[in-house]
C-alpha cells in the first residue's frame, strides 16, 4: 500500500514539517512546473493555444498527490509564472493558473480516492490514472483555460471548441505520460 512506498519525495512531505521544508516544497514545485511548462511549449500545436502534449499537466498531479495541498501554492506561482511569460496579461494569467490548480488538485483526489500506489503496481492503479484522473483532471485546464482566452480576446470564438479539444487532450496526455513518471520517480529511495 501507500505506506510502503515512501520514496524520497514523499519523505519531504511528510507531516512534522517546518517553515524551511514547506518553503522547499513549494519553491520546487513553482520551478517544475514552470520548466515542465517550458518543455510542453516545445509541443505547441502550429496556430493553436494547445500543446499535442503538455508536461507540467501531469507533473503537476503527482506533485500534489504526493506532496499533499500544501503544494498548491508553489504550482500556482510556477502556473502564473508561466502564463505570465506567454504574455497572456495579468487577469487571463490569473484565471488560467486557477484553471491548472483546479486541474492538479482535482487529478490528485481522483488519485487519492481510489488509493492508488504510487508504484502503479495494481491494474486499477492504471486504469484509475488512464480514465477518470487524466480525462476529469484535463477538463478544469480544458474547459477553463480556452474560455478564458476567448475572453481575453486571445482565441476567437470559432476557434473555442477546437481549442478545448486540442488543450483537453495535451493536458490529458501529460497526466497520461509524465503523473506515472514522477511517480515512479519519487519511488526512488536516496
Amino acid at each position: 500500500m501507500v505506506g510502503q512506498t515512501r520514496g524520497w519525495l514523499r519523505r519531504l512531505a511528510e507531516p512534522g514539517r517546518d517553515r524551511g521544508r514547506l518553503l522547499l516544497i513549494n519553491g520546487a514545485t513553482a520551478i517544475a512546473y514552470f520548466l515542465a511548462a517550458g518543455a510542453g511549449a516545445l509541443f505547441l500545436l502550429p496556430g493553436a493555444q494547445g500543446s499535442f502534449v503538455w508536461p507540467a499537466s501531469g507533473i503537476a498531479v503527482a506533485l500534489i498527490f504526493l506532496l499533499g495541498d500544501r503544494a498548491l501554492p508553489g504550482l500556482a506561482l510556477g502556473a502564473l509564472a508561466w502564463n505570465l511569460v506567454r504574455d497572456y496579461g495579468l487577469p487571463a494569467g490569473v484565471g488560467i493558473t486557477a484553471a491548472s490548480v483546479a486541474e492538479a488538485w482535482i487529478g490528485a483526489i481522483v488519485l487519492r480516492r481510489a488509493r492508488i500506489t504510487p508504484d502503479l503496481s495494481r491494474l486499477d492503479d492504471v486504469f484509475t490514472l488512464a480514465l477518470p484522473a487524466a480525462a476529469m483532471a484535463a477538463l478544469a485546464a480544458g474547459i477553463g483555460a480556452p474560455v478564458i482566452l476567448m475572453l481575453g480576446g486571445k482565441v476567437a470564438s470559432a476557434d473555442l471548441l477546437p481549442t478545448m479539444l486540442a488543450w483537453w487532450l495535451g493536458d490529458a496526455l501529460g497526466v497520461l505520460v509524465f503523473t506515472p513518471l514522477v511517480l515512479a520517480l519519487s519511488l526512488i529511495h536516496i
